[in-house]
């Protein structure tokens, strides 16, 4: 069972059951409690986070918004709350690129390509709560994927 942070971990980690009972569930029906929860601080943190996993086989579950109706921001392993992870960097508009973070809500990354005459074409009806990682993570589509494909 999993109840203590990982040695150097300076994030939040909590196996209590309040903490693993809000990360149970997601935007699908289905229910599953995680052996704990984990909220990196940064980048290094969540490095920390992954080395400690890989050395004592903790599976870990990512987790933006919780919006997968397919129940991939829930399971049974610890649940790593990616929500800091929401900067958008500059935007290239010569090449065509934008990076973001894994929390960067879908319609927000929208918004700022427009404003460089861009555009991010695809568009679930949960854009204005998705996030970019979740949408990876779940090869996201939408109204435009006739045209443009899902992500992938």
């Amino acid at each position: 069972m999993t109840r203590h942070a990982p040695e150097g971990f300076r994030g939040i980690f909590r196996a209590d059951a309040l903490a693993c009972a809000v990360y149970s569930e997601a935007a699908g029906v289905a229910r599953i409690v995680p052996r704990a929860v984990a909220v990196p601080a940064d980048e290094d943190d969540l490095v920390t986070l992954m080395r400690w996993a890989a050395q004592t086989g903790h599976p870990l579950i990512p987790r933006g918004s919780g919006s997968s109706m397919a129940g991939g921001a829930i399971g049974d392993g610890v649940i790593v709350d990616l929500a800091r992870f929401d900067q958008i960097g500059a935007v290239d508009a010569h090449r065509r690129t934008l990076t973001v973070g894994a929390a960067v809500l879908r319609d927000r990354l929208e918004s700022v390509a427009n404003a460089a005459g861009l555009t991010f074409p695809v568009d679930p009806s949960s854009g204005a709560f998705a996030t970019i990682g979740g949408m990876c993570a779940t090869h996201a589509a939408g109204s435009r994927t006739v045209r443009y494909g899902p992500l992938r």
